[in-house]
């Protein structure tokens, strides 16, 4: 079965934060400093590998 992935960056661009939504929950990757493209990207491959899906 398939959970939708929303993914939200909050912060002051200091201490950033990523929340990965699921439907039983939500996961928060907290990550110091700014994000960019490579960043997330990553994180999103890793979430995909362990069983989440976009």
């Amino acid at each position: 079965m398939k959970f939708p992935i929303v993914i939200r960056i909050v912060g002051d661009g200091y201490n950033e934060g990523l929340f990965i939504r699921r439907e039983e929950g939500e996961v928060e990757i907290k990550h110091l400093g700014g994000f960019d493209v490579n960043t997330i990207s990553g994180i999103i491959s890793v979430f995909k590998s362990r069983g989440f899906e976009s």
